[in-house]
């Protein structure tokens, strides 16, 4: 539990260090179109030609490196959840559905327990699991 903690603080203090560096990149692309822009109205050299071309390949790197930067994503983003966590939540959310649909098509003499049994069945559970997923795919709803 202690180690699952630790991870979950490296990983955001990861995403909160992103902005900081392309902060920096941006301010570096800032200066340098400030510098490209002083170099055109210049006379140009041949010295200050090659070093334009110098000046224009490091903007051209800044860009692309922004580019391939990875959206930054803030906490409601972050999905931490391990791959059995999605995989329940993904059978709890079809198991709430199937139920919504044998309750819309609910013989007079069913109740909610036959539908709970029926779905236990279905998933290899019992019904107060079926009941207790129910319960709160409903909360969740309001």
């Amino acid at each position: 539990m202690e180690d699952r903690a630790r991870d979950i603080t490296k990983l955001q203090m990861r995403y909160e260090q992103k902005p900081k560096e392309l902060k920096d990149f941006q301010t570096e692309i800032l200066n340098l179109e400030k510098e490209f822009a002083e170099f055109i109205k210049k006379d140009w050299t041949e010295e200050e030609i090659q070093e334009a071309k110098l000046k224009e390949s490091e903007y051209n790197n800044c860009i692309k490196t922004l580019k391939k930067q990875p959206m930054i994503m803030n906490n409601k983003q972050l999905d931490l959840r391990t791959p059995l966590q999605r995989q329940r939540d993904e059978r709890n959310q079809d198991i709430y559905k199937i139920y919504i649909e044998y309750m819309n098509n609910l013989p007079k003499e069913a109740s909610k327990w036959s539908v709970f049994r029926i779905l236990a069945e279905q998933f290899g559970m019992q019904p107060q699991g079926i009941r207790s997923i129910i319960k709160k795919m409903e909360q969740s709803e309001n």
